[in-house]
């Protein structure tokens, strides 16, 4: 994550280390918490992924799905989450086939993610390394919920009983992803709810260009800024 912290006047009493040290606590602890929040979408995409697997890969129906999802509680097991789903290989297309939400996302199933180029460099990144990737932010796609900044987390699914070690041999295995749809915003809201702490997070992946994804607080006073504290971290191959 890079994330800027700004202070307001409100402890521009404090001495120049106390400040420096009580920003770098705070900014950290905002930052740790962020973390936290997205690495566990990925305890809902091998969820999913474990459902997908039992329920039988050629044979699982979209009404045992829908139990399934419907026994997860999304905003209090999964804050930010909108939906979970599968995306199946087929052929030379990789279709939508499942989509579990809180909103109403049927149109997509059916959907070819080669239309989605983000998406689908995040599948073949996910595939390849066989570890979870990230879209960077994207403009809804699909569904009733059309605002917001959304990213994607995906998970290859491989055919069970064959190997998987190399790259190779993952892509070769690789019958499809689970993934999960999340609302970046939802995400850090009530993270800080004070008035003299802000944290933006951007995502700074591409060398040279940053792209705003969220901002969590705000500053009772604005105009008035004593100090910033950028951090930089990895989150399912993106940089923030």
């Amino acid at each position: 994550i890079c994330a800027t912290v700004f202070v307001a006047s409100i402890v521009s009493s404090q001495n120049k280390d106390r400040l420096e040290l009580e920003l770098s606590k705070r900014a950290q602890q905002e930052v740790d918490e962020v973390l936290t929040r997205m690495k566990n979408v990925e305890t809902g995409i091998r969820g999913t992924r474990g459902a997908i697997l039992v329920g039988g890969l050629e044979h699982i129906s979209a009404e045992a799905y829908r139990i399934y999802a419907q026994s997860r509680d999304l905003k209090t097991e999964f804050p930010g989450v909108r939906s979970f789903g599968f995306i199946r290989r087929d052929g030379d297309r990789e279709i939508l086939q499942f989509v579990s939400t809180e909103t109403d996302d049927s149109t997509a199933i059916g959907l070819d993610i080669a239309s989605q180029i983000p998406l689908r460099d995040a599948a073949q990144a996910a595939m390849r390394s066989g570890i979870a990737a990230m879209t960077p932010s994207l403009a809804p796609f699909f569904g009733s919920v059309q605002s917001g900044t959304w990213c994607l987390v995906v998970l290859p699914v491989y055919r069970p009983h064959l190997p998987h070690g190399s790259s190779s041999e993952r892509d070769a295995a690789t019958i499809g992803w689970v993934f999960a749809v999340v609302d970046l915003d939802i995400v850090v809201h009530g993270i800080d709810d004070g008035e003299d702490i802000e944290l933006g997070v951007e995502d700074i992946t591409v060398r040279g260009v940053k792209t705003p994804l969220t901002t969590v607080g705000r500053l009772n006073s604005p105009s008035v800024v004593t100090a910033t504290r950028p951090i930089v971290a990895q989150i399912y191959g993106r940089q923030w």
